[in-house]
């Protein structure tokens, strides 16, 4: 592990994680030094460096995080959509010009703009949008749970994964309490994302959500819509 450390000193994915391992080791040798096995396969949703499982009984009790909804309705349940309210173009009392009915022309993008809105101000996810519903994204969580495990240890950071229509698979990042904070998680981890990722590139994207925009994804054509709206409005 210190060879790790030596060969790779500006790395920022493993290198940190080394470190972390290394200063574990020396902080409790002697401990160690009683188990047969030190260092054995992690689970990315555990506490880094749980005890052993004969010696969890000693450990003080850790409050088990709870997990972080995503859908506001039942699987398969499409939010109604908002009509917007148009302004007629005809004056009162002034019949229709030849070719306009009477009703207003909606644009659907419009319409599907207005599901979203910024005023859920605290609650933010960092998103990886995968446009394939059934590329294997389990080594590319791994990655993104070592980042976390690195740079957001002890920091309650998350990832999760949520499907939708089975199109597209978004791998989420959180939860953040402002956009700052989500906004520097971005800055850091967007360009190790093509060493994080083992999909081709032109296979996923990135964006940033809050809770109430994320619950409203019920289906391919708002998700399309949001990353319209996100492009536009961040």
């Amino acid at each position: 592990m210190q060879q790790l450390t030596k060969k790779y000193p500006n790395d920022r994915l493993i290198t940190p994680l080394v470190n972390k391992q290394l200063a574990y080791i020396d902080a409790n040798q002697a401990e160690l030094q009683a188990r047969n096995v030190v260092l054995a396969d992690e689970d990315p949703n555990e506490v880094p460096f749980t005890l052993a499982r004969d010696l969890q009984e000693q450990a003080p009790y850790r409050h088990p995080l709870r997990p972080m909804p995503f859908f506001a309705t039942k699987p398969g349940e499409r939010l109604p959509e908002k009509n917007p309210v148009v302004a007629s173009t005809t004056q009162p009392g002034q019949p229709a010009k030849a070719g306009q009915s009477g009703q207003p022309v909606i644009d659907n993008r419009d319409a599907l703009h207005s599901m979203f809105s910024m005023s859920d101000s605290t609650n933010y996810y960092f998103v990886i949008n995968v446009s394939s519903g059934t590329t294997n994204v389990a080594s590319s969580r791994f990655g993104i749970g070592q980042f976390n495990r690195a740079n957001y240890a002890g920091k309650g950071i998350k990832h999760q994964l949520m499907v939708v229509e089975g199109n597209n698979q978004l791998i989420l990042a959180g939860r953040f309490f402002s956009l700052d904070g989500v906004k520097d998680y971005a800055r850091q981890i967007i360009p190790l994302l093509p060493d994080i990722m083992k999909v081709p590139k032109d296979k996923f994207s990135f964006f940033i959500i809050t809770q109430q925009n994320l619950d409203k994804l019920a289906d391919k054509k708002t998700l399309d819509s949001y990353i319209d709206y996100y492009q536009k409005n961040y």
